[in-house]
This record gives structure tokens, C-alpha cells and sequence, in this order.
């Protein structure tokens, strides 16, 4: 059976590719199936996959972002309109935080929840022995207007057993190795995933990741990443490397061994990485093995915000972290949240004189947004819905199978008063804090 695996989000451009759809393609060619892979990162609309679906595939797959949503939508109505006779397949995060929550309206056939690496070859293989699909775990089945769901399937805790992501079947991936990274990491930079899961237990994510990748962080062997680094410098000319882990320094050990092999490849790398997980020993290893720009979710310079996030770390680790990789030379990019539940103008004073203290050299800001299946997105659905003006069948999406009616609503959920009322300042106090927050960087502020 021949399959098409998309990613919707247009107009987008990234330098990551859709590494888990390419995960997946992986594992179907694997299994004996042919699997291809667009983005549409780079498209303004979806005309151009007018061409790929010319070639009659059997499996139509799409990947679905909450807020994204309705472009997931909007692409499988796209696909369904062109290929009536194909299974269409949705999966994703959002599949996976809040089930069919937007999606009664789809015309998907079948939905992923979870890492689809080994469930998608299974549904396919289904299909293709004409069992329907019928009882995979991992999916749930649209059967006379409802969705049944199927026993979910626990991850693997062997990542090795995945391989690595197909990049040579995405048609798009030369356009992600052209985007533009800055000065600060040499081009062409892609990205990889060396771990899966994450330590935290902060209720504006949590427990999304625990649902897509179960509740152990699992690691790939140091020595693979090395070599999955290594082709891709020698086969695509790569010369900086992002990795996309929510937390790459899983334990100090691990850790270790990462640097020592990544300094061996000569390649410069990225990370994001927990406060709590850097110390002066491990910030000069860093540097030392090629690390040039560290992302940390800093959030807060109050205890008490950070402790209502749950973040399990407070000020002095935030300000002692990024201290100790900036007088390692290492490019510190700090991001916080505003408005976050109970927030107050004396909690964004410690934030801005974290910041004061601290200068990392760019700085992001973002207003709170509860990620869906989040405890702050349930803290939200219940405020909301409390509020007959703003209730949670308004702020959800709701599309009714047109493609003109759109489910963004995901996408206002910011905690501005006007959105969500997580905190009582105004939305002009907050951007005079935003703005404030912003000019402590060392560079050029970085807005998002």
C-alpha cells in the first residue's frame, strides 16, 4: 500500500523538518510499504499537493498541532475531496492530549494517538490484509458517526529500534536545510532528537508529553547520535545541529557521554534544556564539546508563579543556570511567560530583575497559553465555561465540516484578560512589562 504522510502548517517555514512523520515513513518502509512525505511549511495553500495526490495513494496521513488545528482540518477536507476512496489518518499531539475534541466533524477515518512509529505500519498492515483496521492499538475508528477507541499502545522503550528519520523522502527537505538560522549557528543547521520525554511536571504542558512519550525519558545511545550527526554533515553538507529534545541532559552521566561524542564530529549544536540539569561542571562541558545557544524555559523570577506552574525549580537555580553558561561563552536564550495564573505586577518585577541580573544575550516573551490537555488548559475550560459570555464551547474548537469554518480558537487562548482571566493585570501593564522584559538582552531582543 502506498502512503502519504503531510504535515498541514502552512506558510511556516522551519528549519525542522517534520522529523516524526519521517520517523514513521521509516517504520512503513520497514514494514514493506511505500510511505512519502510532504510539508507544506513553505506553501500559501495546499494547490500543490494536487500533484502528489494525482499518484492514488491508499493511506493519506496528517498531523494535527492544537493550535494549528484548523489547518489539519482543512487539509484532510482538501485530501478528502480530491482522493474519496482514500483512508485518511490523523495523529499527532492533539490527537493525542485531548482525543476527537475539534474533530467530530472530520472526515478522517482513523485517528493516532501517541507515537505512531509502530501503530501506523499496524493499521496499514490491517488495511492491506483486509482486516479493516480493526482493533490496533494506538487508534481510534470511526464507526457509524462515533469514534471507538482501541486500547492505547505503550511506547517502545527501545528508541534504537526506530532508526533514523527519513529525510530523503521528504520532497521539502532542501527547503528546511535553506532556512535562514542567524549568525549564531552555521548553515545549513537541521535538527534531531537524541531523547524522548521529560522531567517536568509543569501544568502548561504537562501531561501532554507524558502522553505522547510515556512517563520514562528514553535515551539513544550517544554514540548513534554522533553518527546520525556525521551523515548528515558528510550527506547533506549539515554544519550545525538543533536538538529538538524538551530536555537534552536527561542525567549528568548521559550527558557526559553526549559531549564527548558531539565533540568528535566537530559539529556545533543547540539545545533546550532544564535549569536544574546545569551546573558550572556540566555548563564548561557543554561549551567545550561545541554547545553554542542554550534554550532554557526560565518562565518566572517569582518562586510563587514558578511554583504554581509546577515548575520544581526556583529564582536562584534560574539565575545560577544561565549564569554559569554565559560565563562559559555559551549563547543563553531566556524565555518567560507573562500573565500566568494569580500573576502579579510585583511577581514581573522579579522576572525583569532575574533578567537585570542575569542579561542573557536574546530573550523570549510570550503571554500563558495552556496547551490543550494541559492542567492549566483544564484550569481554563473550567473558567471559562463558568463565564457565560466566554464559556469553553466558544473557546474550543468547533468546526462544523466546511472548510471556511475554521477552529482557531485554540490560537487566542493567550492568557490576556479579554482570553482567559489567569490574572487581573491589564493587557497595557502587561506589554510595558513585555517590552521592559525584552530590552535586558545582551543582542537584539528577540520578540515572540
Amino acid at each position: 500500500m502506498k502512503t502519504l504522510l503531510i504535515d498541514p502548517a502552512l506558510q511556516s517555514p522551519e528549519v525542522e523538518p517534520p522529523l516524526g512523520l519521517l520517523y514513521m515513513a521509516h517504520m512503513l518502509e520497514r514494514a514493506g510499504f511505500t510511505a512519502d512525505v510532504t510539508s507544506c511549511n513553505f506553501d500559501e495553500d495546499f494547490a500543490r499537493l494536487d500533484g502528489l495526490l494525482a499518484q492514488s495513494y491508499d493511506v493519506v496521513g496528517v498531523s494535527a498541532l492544537s493550535f494549528r488545528l484548523s489547518e489539519a482540518i482543512d487539509a484532510v477536507q482538501y485530501v478528502r475531496a480530491r482522493c474519496p476512496d482514500s483512508i485518511i489518518v490523523m495523529g499527532g499531539p492533539h490527537v493525542t492530549a485531548v482525543g476527537t475534541e475539534g474533530l467530530d466533524d472530520t472526515t478522517a477515518d482513523f485517528l493516532v494517538q501517541g507515537e505512531g512509529e509502530e501503530t501506523l505500519p499496524s493499521l496499514v498492515a490491517s488495511l492491506a490484509n483486509g482486516e479493516g483496521g480493526q482493533e490496533v492499538p494506538g487508534t481510534l475508528q470511526r464507526q457509524n458517526g462515533a469514534w471507538r477507541a482501541n486500547p492505547k499502545r505503550p511506547p517502545n522503550p527501545a528508541l534504537e529500534f526506530f532508526g533514523y528519520p527519513r529525510r530523503d523522502f521528504l520532497d521539502t527537505f532542501s527547503q528546511h536545510l535553506a532556512v535562514t538560522t542567524g549568525e549564531l549557528l552555521p548553515e545549513p543547521c537541521t535538527t534531531l532528537m537524541g531523547s524522548r520525554g521529560c522531567a517536568g511536571k509543569c501544568t502548561f504542558c504537562q501531561p501532554l508529553i507524558r502522553d505522547l512519550f510515556g512517563n520514562a525519558i528514553r535515551c539513544r545511545l550517544p554514540e548513534s547520535i554522533a553518527e546520525e550527526v556525521r551523515y548528515l554533515r558528510d550527506t547533506y553538507g549539515v554544519a550545525s545541529i538543533q536538538f529538538a529534545d524538551d530536555m537534552v541532559l536527561v542525567n549528568t552521566a548521559w550527558g557526559q557521554r553526549l559531549c564527548t561524542e558531539m565533540a568528535r564530529t566537530g559539529v556545533p549544536w543547540a539545545i533546550n534544556a532544564r535549569v536544574d540539569s546545569i551546573n558550572p561542571e556540566i555548563a564548561r562541558c557543554l561549551a567545550e564539546s561545541g554547545v553554542v545557544k542554550i534554550l532554557f524555559g526560565a518562565e518566572s523570577g517569582s518562586d510563587r508563579v514558578l511554583k504554581r506552574l509546577g515548575k520544581q525549580v526556583g529564582r536562584d537555580t534560574n539565575i545560577n543556570a544561565m549564569r554559569a553558561c554565559v560565563d562559559e561563552g555559551i549563547h543563553v536564550r531566556a524565555s518567560v511567560m507573562i500573565g500566568s495564573p494569580g500573576e502579579t505586577e510585583a511577581d514581573l518585577d522579579l522576572t525583569l530583575d532575574m533578567l537585570r541580573q542575569v542579561r542573557p544575550h536574546s530573550i523570549i516573551v510570550n503571554y500563558t497559553k495552556p496547551t490543550p490537555g494541559s492542567g492549566l488548559y483544564r484550569q481554563f475550560v473550567r473558567r471559562s465555561d463558568s463565564n457565560t459570555t466566554n464559556g469553553a464551547k466558544a473557546a474550543l474548537p468547533r468546526p462544523v465540516g466546511a472548510v471556511g469554518r475554521r477552529a482557531d480558537q485554540f490560537a487566542s487562548m493567550a492568557a490576556r484578560s479579554q482570553d482567559a482571566p489567569f490574572t487581573s493585570i491589564s493587557v497595557a501593564v502587561l506589554e510595558q512589562y513585555r517590552k521592559e522584559m525584552l530590552a535586558q538582552a545582551r543582542g537584539p531582543a528577540n520578540q515572540a
